[in-house]
């Protein structure tokens, strides 16, 4: 569970995120990141020795919607940053999640809660003319996160009191350790293949 945590509250994979979601133009995509969140993804950033010339606007929270897309777009530019659609975007963040999710049951937990509020949910609202979650393959995923579960007699994810005590063995194939092993396994560099930015040149704006 510490490595999950570490990995998705640490600001590399904050700044993945926000590069995957960003979009050329502003108001396209509701879950695009908002001045706000550059702001103290930015922080962040300076206090761990980062620098662009951009920082001096992405500080602010208050920043113009129009102004801070173009500067985000500048800053994001020197990262090799590339535009998403919503399934390039999807299929990244999913390989992220299962990444992590596949390393153990308690990983798996905390990875699917968090792929459901950030991908499955979107998809639901992005993918509604054909089988939720289908277009990425991922309605495996999905569709563990609303299993039955024979321990709880409820809903799989919804129902589980402590994940760390759970009997997981006998949720069979819809362990989601399991699911995201399968989803790696059937899409083995999507990490790599979408991801949204070079995370190896930010270390050249060390100040």
């Amino acid at each position: 569970m510490n490595e999950f945590k570490d990995y998705f509250s640490s600001y590399q994979f904050q700044l993945l995120r926000a590069a995957a979601r960003f979009r050329d133009n502003t108001g396209i995509c509701t879950r695009e990141p908002k001045p706000k969140d550059f702001a103290e993804l930015v922080s962040v950033l300076m206090s761990k020795g980062y620098w662009a010339d951009e920082f001096a606007y992405l500080d602010n929270p208050n920043l113009n919607p129009f102004e801070f897309n173009s500067v985000a777009k500048s800053f994001l530019s020197q990262l090799n940053w590339r535009p998403c659609s919503d399934e390039v975007e999807f299929r990244f963040l999913t390989a992220s999640y299962a990444k992590i999710g596949g390393t153990n049951d308690v990983a798996a937990y905390y990875a699917i809660i968090q792929w459901m509020e950030d991908v499955g949910r979107e998809l639901h609202n992005n993918f509604t003319t054909k089988f939720v979650a289908d277009g990425i393959g991922a309605e495996r995923i999905y569709g563990c996160f609303y299993s039955y579960s024979p321990v709880t007699n409820s809903d799989l994810i919804e129902s589980i009191i402590n994940p760390q005590t759970h009997d997981w063995i006998r949720e069979g194939e819809a362990r989601p350790v399991i699911v995201f092993r399968e989803w790696i396994a059937a899409n083995p560099d999507d990490l790599e293949i979408y991801k949204p930015i070079d995370l190896r040149l930010l270390e050249e704006m060390r100040a």
